[in-house]
C-alpha cells in the first residue's frame, strides 16, 4: 500500500479512499486542488469535497471490509478485449469559445 496525501485523476475518473481519520474533537477536509483548466475550464477549482468529523460516539460502520479477502472466481465469459470489433469509428471533440476574450462566453461544438 502506498499512502498519498495528493492524487491527481483525470476528469470522470474515480478514486476509493482508505483514509485514517482526524483525532477526536478535529475536524480534516478532503479538498480538490487547484489546477488551471483554462478559460472553459471550472471556474471554482480549489473547494471541500468533504468534511470529516472525528466524534467519540460516532455509530460504528454498517459493514466492514475483509482484511484478507477470497479471491474472485474466474469469469465464464469471454475478456472483451479479446474479441475482435465488427466495425470501427473515430470520433472527434472540441470546443471553440464563441467569444475568446471573455473566458466564461458560451462554447460552440465544431
Amino acid at each position: 500500500m502506498s499512502w498519498q496525501k495528493h492524487l491527481v485523476i483525470p476528469p470522470g475518473a474515480r478514486v476509493e479512499f482508505i483514509v485514517d481519520g482526524p483525532a477526536e474533537g478535529e475536524d480534516g477536509l478532503l479538498v480538490t486542488r487547484t489546477v488551471d483548466t483554462g478559460p472553459g475550464g471550472e471556474n471554482d477549482p480549489n473547494r471541500m469535497l468533504a468534511k470529516i468529523i472525528a466524534k467519540a460516539d460516532a455509530p460504528e460502520p454498517r459493514s466492514r471490509l475483509s482484511s484478507s479477502p477470497e479471491p474472485l472466481a474466474a469469469s465464464a465469459t469471454q475478456w472483451l478485449g479479446d474479441v475482435a470489433p465488427v466495425r470501427v469509428r473515430h470520433l472527434y471533440f472540441s470546443e471553440k469559445l464563441d467569444n475568446p476574450t471573455i473566458p466564461r462566453a458560451p462554447s460552440s461544438s465544431i
